[in-house]
């Protein structure tokens, strides 16, 4: 088991600071990006200004896109240097032959990334069934996405006991009101 700290912030410079807190325990930060139409907050989302700071990061960092069209922005995010990219199967919306033409899209030209798929609480985990030979990792989402200091809802438990038993080689990501 790992644990990656969350950034869900508004400001760039709050983003810098908490990436420079968790680098000292984490080799990982797992930063939020909510674009206010898939989810209704809105954090920061400027892949040009983590571009030109990630060379100074410690860490590798991951992308979670709770943006309505992941397509037209996931190049600008792995640009910056993220190691994986998180995209909702609810966002997509598509076949698995299609998602596989369009990673392969994605993937032209651009530093190595790995991509994950979430889904929100409310979806089944059955919907990822059909993807999980396609990405390295999913991630469950055990709350609503978007809003910081939300309760985990334990519904998600299921889901992940479903993932381990019949898909066991598939990491799984689990988000949202992790605590002790």
């Amino acid at each position: 088991m790992q644990v990656i700290p969350a950034i869900n912030e508004v400001k760039f410079s709050e983003v810098l600071k908490k990436i420079g807190i968790a680098e000292v325990f984490s080799s990982w930060v797992h930063l939020d990006i909510v674009d206010g139409k898939f989810a209704p907050n809105i954090t920061w989302n400027n892949p040009n200004e983590l571009k030109a700071e990630s060379y100074k990061l410690k860490a590798n960092f991951e992308v979670h896109l709770m943006v309505e069209t992941p397509a037209a922005v996931i190049k600008d995010w792995v640009s910056t240097g993220a190691k994986r990219v998180i995209v909702h199967l609810e966002a997509i919306n598509i076949r698995k032959s299609d998602f596989l033409k369009l990673r392969n899209i994605w993937e032209v030209g651009l530093p190595k990334f790995e991509i994950g798929l979430a889904i929100n609480p409310e979806t089944p985990v059955e919907k990822l069934t059909p993807y999980l030979d396609s990405v390295k990792f999913v991630q469950i989402l055990a709350v609503k996405p978007g809003l910081a200091g939300q309760q985990f809802d334990k519904k998600v438990l299921e889901k992940i006991k479903f993932l381990k038993k019949h898909y066991p080689d598939v990491m799984i990501e689990v988000d949202g009101g992790i605590n002790l």
